[in-house]
Parts: C-alpha cells; sequence; structure tokens
C-alpha cells in the first residue's frame, strides 16, 4: 500500500509505481513554501526514480508568482517524464496553458478536461520514456491525439 499524504492545498498520492497523483484542494493559493513542501513530498514518494505527475487542478487553484517561478526551475524536473494538467474551468485552463507555454522543462506538459484522456497520455509517455532509455539513438516520434 503506497502512502498518500494531505497537504494543506493539495491530496498527494502514487496511482503506481510511476505515477503521483496531485489532487488540487479548492480555492487554494499556492505559494513559495507550499510549491517547495509539495515538491519535498513527491521527492519522498518517488526516491530519486523518474515518475509522471497527473494534477487534478480541477478546483480553483492559484499559484503566487514567486511559486510560479520556482516551479519553472529545470533542476527541479530531472526526473519528471511528463505532466498532465487536468482543469474544468476556463480561468484555469489559462493559467494551466500558461505554465505550458512557459515550460522550461525537457519534460512534456499538456493541458486536459478528463482525468481519463490524461491518464492514457500519461501512460503513453512513460512507455515512450522507457523506449527512449533502451534505444536512446533512435527519433521515436510523439504520439499526437
Amino acid at each position: 500500500m503506497y502512502e498518500t499524504f494531505d497537504h494543506k492545498n493539495a491530496f498527494i498520492a502514487p496511482l503506481e509505481d510511476s505515477i503521483i497523483l496531485f489532487i488540487m484542494k479548492g480555492d487554494t493559493i499556492i505559494e513559495l513554501q507550499d510549491a517547495k513542501e509539495i515538491y519535498s513530498i513527491t521527492m519522498r514518494i518517488t526516491a530519486g526514480r523518474k515518475y509522471a505527475s497527473l494534477v487534478d487542478a480541477r478546483e480553483h487553484v492559484f499559484l503566487s508568482k514567486e511559486a510560479r517561478e520556482w516551479s519553472t526551475q529545470t533542476e527541479l524536473h530531472q526526473n519528471l517524464i511528463a505532466q498532465a494538467i487536468v482543469v474544468s474551468s476556463l480561468a484555469n485552463r489559462l493559467i494551466a496553458n500558461f505554465i505550458v507555454r512557459f515550460n522550461r522543462s525537457q519534460s512534456p506538459m499538456r493541458v486536459f478536461s478528463k482525468v481519463e484522456t490524461a491518464r492514457i497520455w500519461l501512460d503513453e509517455q512513460i512507455i515512450l520514456n522507457k523506449q527512449k532509455c533502451w534505444y536512446p539513438s533512435i527519433n521515436i516520434p510523439r504520439i499526437e491525439h
């Protein structure tokens, strides 16, 4: 049984070995310290292994400028395979698309309206990542939906 965490801004739990689920709590403002705490929890769960993240941000979530800037540091994403962000409101979609647009990570990041679609995409990204590890010199085409 995997350990789950109840942070003041999110429930954080591994779905399986490679996917971490973040369910953001409603009307949440994530400050810099919160972002650092969530990252620390993620590192504790993954124990240095590669992982994909599924962020359920269907509730209203706001990231402070400091938290946004800190979270774009490339060294924070070294073990991140891919990130899927699920939103339901136009406001959250705009924020999520802004984050995706300025993502400095080498890992793919996409915004979805359904958890199921996001999960399928993450599973595909995990498979692609494993193929790249096995065959690093082969250029593997991206799967488009």
